[in-house]
């Protein structure tokens, strides 16, 4: 039954696996959990394998518990407040947390975990001393000198123990001594890494370190390794270009592809057999070694996109480059020199430069030349000539023209009429003008703003406003288009007729919230114009400020969600969907026409909404990208206990109907399902797997094409940092590896081989079933 192998062949390449399952964590995924500057470290009055340490991150704390022979991270407990002080209560034989307003929390560690309970003020004992004092030991003399540590006896003067330090030292953030032969200590550098020691008689008995400078991330940067294995290739087909006739250029071809064979011929010493196991990767987990397997491996990697750079800068200006594809492991660091905070930075991957800026104006460049190694020091400048006064501070800053250094700089300044200022400056050279006139947009608070630069030109001119002029009401999220491939103009219905998108480029989205009625709004704008094009009120929900509000714009859609306390506690997502109308086959744009101005003529779309519950609070949401963007479109979510999943869109539809509206057409559609308000969290979309992660407000969430249609890379950089693939759509280009190549191929043959050998003899037959006389 030839239909039913057919059914069980399509079957097979539909089926979707989104899982990140136990044997998988770790090769397609992984996590760096960070710790961060050690504020406090206690070692005494807890268990003796253990370190308390603690960590800020925002404006509350971070506990967390250190293996102390090896430097594990054990567990980790977010405070509801910041942490100054550590004390022990001899009495009650407690720890005690203080924050800054003076609270208190007992703290209990059972089984290895973290246990906190609030207690009264008025049964703390305020004389107690402190535990987070770095080093404040009676009796102990500590001397620096040649790079080394030493132990004095206070009585004798001679010295006790000694130990070297490390370079880049800081500081000593733990010591403890008997003043006879033991010594623990645990050392600090610059650059934010932690060195522990154990010694007894200058003898290490243990040692490990903790590398926490990959923490307070700025800003991050996705860096792609080439793949230059088909460079050549490209060089001959260019080379093909340029013959006049067809038969030289097949000629040519023919010749290149010949000695291409006979080299490979060589490599393999002539010998069909291995050239054909080669090729055809035949029975490769048995016959091949373990290297020549990495060796494979990293090279599909690299083919398929996989092998990428997660670039990162912290607050402690450092530029840190991760390999994505080998867990994480850092591959280069290097120190800015930029004095102040830094902002951001940026990577031209036209020029391989990175560029770091302050906030001050200033900047420095780096040539990156092969990812892998570590850049060069090119240049540093500034612009601050160019600013209206030294007063100012660089709020934010973006580049406009891909193909120069030329961004667009938004400044906070003092003792001027506006203090927000908007500037043009090119690093190339500061009077470099833009070659085209481009289109902007900035906002605050309280207001939205166009802006145009004309071309030749590097100034600034507004073009429009929108000013809230309720004193209650403030801008909470806002959101633009990105530049999106579209693979397809329409929708295609169950009937076969066709919804066409509303698919013009030039558009914002914001959320104004009213603190007196605690309502929301949303409104999406024409960005050449200022014009309104669709605006959605919610005044029957009681939206809490407190939560996360998000909002995405996608091809022809916008999502965003936010937490509402009433008709009851809910998180919600909302979506509207954007369509030139709603009657099937209509079309109103011309694509044909090239004579069209968005200045002079507009479209205002027709729109669909749906609201939905997640039972999850969303902290930040972002979009999968994918190399065509032919794979279905997800949305990432962030969420509150950190985890990370992500939602198919047609989850997400503004179309959906209820069971009872559905008509047959409706249920013949991509992916039909009835409207159903509730999205459950599915496990299988949850990529963190069972890892406890800890991201902070400041996290950012970001996804990276491969080579591969079906994958997607996916970061979340905060604290804490988690990469992972997702396929949206399933691995519908990637055959599985357990896949028998070798016996497919040798079934080809033998197909073939019947195939010429069996079609003489049905040719015979045929003849003399002609030539039968039947009576």
């Amino acid at each position: 039954m030839w239909w039913a192998n057919w059914l069980c062949l399509v079957f097979s390449l539909l089926r979707l696996t989104f899982a990140v399952f136990i044997d998988e964590v770790g090769v397609t995924d992984w996590a760096l959990q960070s710790i961060g500057e050690y504020r406090c470290i206690v070692g005494d009055y807890i268990e003796e394998d253990l370190f308390l340490i603690v960590s800020n991150i925002d404006n509350i704390s971070l506990l967390s518990l250190v293996n102390r022979t090896n430097g594990n991270l054990i567990t980790r407990r977010v405070t509801a407040s910041r942490i100054v002080d550590v004390k022990y209560d001899e009495l009650q034989a407690n720890l005690l947390l203080y924050d800054e307003d003076h609270a208190t929390s007992q703290l209990s560690i059972l089984n290895k975990d973290i246990y906190l309970k609030e207690i009264s003020s008025m049964d703390v004992n305020y004389t107690i001393p402190s535990l987070c004092n770095k080093v404040n030991y009676k009796n102990i003399v500590i001397t620096l000198e040649e790079n080394m540590l030493k132990v004095i006896d206070p009585e004798s003067k001679l010295t006790v123990i000694s130990i070297p330090l490390p370079s880049n030292f800081k500081g000593i953030e733990y010591l403890k001594t008997d003043y006879l032969e033991e010594l623990e200590i645990l050392l600090s550098t610059n650059d934010l890494t932690y060195f522990y020691h154990n010694l007894t008689n200058d003898i290490s008995t243990n040692s490990w370190y903790r590398d926490e400078s990959v923490t307070d991330i700025v800003d991050f940067e996705f860096v792609d390794i080439i793949d230059h294995s088909m460079d050549s290739i490209s060089m001959e087909l260019n080379d093909e270009n340029t013959f006049n006739n067809i038969w030289q250029a097949y000629n040519f071809r023919v010749k290149t592809n010949f000695n291409r064979l006979k080299k490979y011929a060589k490599a393999h010493h002539y010998s069909p057999g291995r050239m054909i196991t080669d090729f055809f990767n035949i029975d490769l987990k048995k016959n091949v070694t373990s290297e020549k397997s990495l060796i494979l491996r990293n090279s599909n990697d690299l083919i398929f996109g996989f092998k990428k750079l997660l670039v990162v800068l912290t607050q402690n200006r450092q530029l840190i480059a991760l390999d994505i594809n080998r867990g994480g492991e850092k591959i280069w660091s290097i120190q800015s020199k930029l004095s102040n905070v830094v902002s951001s930075f940026d990577w031209d991957a036209t020029l391989n430069q990175l560029i770091i800026f302050n906030d001050q104006g200033d900047y420095e460049i780096w040539n990156l030349l092969k990812p892998v190694l570590e850049p060069t020091f090119k240049q540093n400048g500034t612009f601050k000539d160019s600013l209206p006064n030294a007063n100012c501070n660089i709020l934010d800053i973006n580049r406009l023209s891909h193909n120069d250094k030329t961004y667009h700089v938004q400044l906070d300044c003092k003792d001027m009429d506006s203090n927000r200022i908007d500037m043009i400056v090119s690093l190339r050279n500061i009077h470099n003008n833009i070659h085209s006139t481009r289109f902007f947009v900035t906002h605050d608070n309280t207001t939205i703003k166009g802006h145009v630069v004309l071309n030749n030109t590097n100034k600034v001119i507004p073009t429009w406003q929108i000013t809230l002029d309720n004193p209650n009401e403030k801008i909470v999220a806002f959101s633009y288009r990105h530049d999106v491939e579209t693979v397809n103009p329409g929708l295609v219905l169950g009937n076969r007729t066709v919804l066409y998108k509303y698919l013009y480029p030039n558009i914002a989205s914001y959320i104004v919230f009213n603190k007196i009625t605690n309502k929301i709004y949303i409104n999406i704008i024409d960005t050449l114009k200022g014009e309104i094009l669709v605006s959605q009120m919610h005044d029957r929900e009681y939206v809490d400020i407190d939560y996360p509000i998000n909002i995405l714009i996608g091809e022809h859609w916008v999502i965003y969600s936010y937490f509402s306390l009433e008709p009851i506690p809910e998180q919600k997502i909302n979506v509207i969907e954007l369509y030139e109308s709603l009657i099937p086959n209509e079309r109103i744009s011309d694509s044909d026409n090239e004579n069209f101005n968005p200045l002079k003529q507009s479209i205002k779309p027709k729109h669909m909404s749906r609201s939905y519950y997640y039972p999850e609070i969303i902290n930040k949401m972002s979009i999968s990208e994918t190399k065509f963007d032919i794979t279905t479109k997800s949305i990432i979510l962030e969420l509150a206990n950190g985890q990370i999943t992500f939602l198919p869109k047609y989850i997400i539809d503004a179309r959906k109907k209820t069971e009872s509206e559905m008509t047959d057409d409706d249920k013949k559609e991509f992916m039909a399902s009835s409207y159903i308000p509730t999205i459950p969290i599915n496990d299988l979309f949850v990529i963190t797997h069972k890892r406890d992660l800890v991201f902070g407000k400041l996290s950012k969430l970001g996804s990276i094409a491969t080579n591969l249609e079906s994958t997607s890379i996916v970061c979340d950089v905060g604290h804490d940092i988690f990469c992972s693939r997702i396929t949206p759509s399933g691995s519908f280009d990637v055959l599985d590896p357990n896949f028998e190549t070798g016996k497919l191929v040798v079934s080809i043959l033998v197909c073939l081989l019947l195939y010429l050998f069996l079609r003489p003899y049905v040719t015979k037959r045929r003849i003399k079933g002609l030539w039968l006389v039947h009576e």
